[in-house]
């Protein structure tokens, strides 16, 4: 979540916008933002809060992104649904390419 926070800071520094794709290396609980607590049952993992919003996310063996970039101009603009959809299609995009037949619903 460091990584995601500097990458933040640059960007709002005139950094490029960057969409990033990470892992944990053993089981682990991020929270948002504003969450002031992390629920007991998840207490033996270890914790990172996100320089975002949302609750807590138990990681284990997926694969985790984060987009940083701007909500005026550029991929990531407009609503949330929006870059929803946007992120989403890239996604189906990249699939196709890979020959895996997927469709957007």
């Amino acid at each position: 979540m460091a990584v995601d926070y500097l990458l933040l800071k640059e960007f709002l520094a005139g950094g490029p916008p960057t969409w990033r794709f990470f892992g944990f290396s053993e089981p682990s609980v991020t929270i948002g933002k504003l969450q002031k607590r992390v629920p007991e049952a998840l207490l033996k993992f270890p914790v990172a809060r996100r320089p975002t919003g949302g609750r807590a996310v138990l990681h284990d063996g997926d694969l985790v992104f984060s987009l940083v970039g701007s909500w005026e101009r550029g991929h990531f603009s407009g609503s949330v649904l929006e870059t929803y959809r946007k992120t989403s299609e890239i996604w189906v995009e990249a699939a196709r390419r890979l020959g895996v037949p997927v469709e957007m619903s």
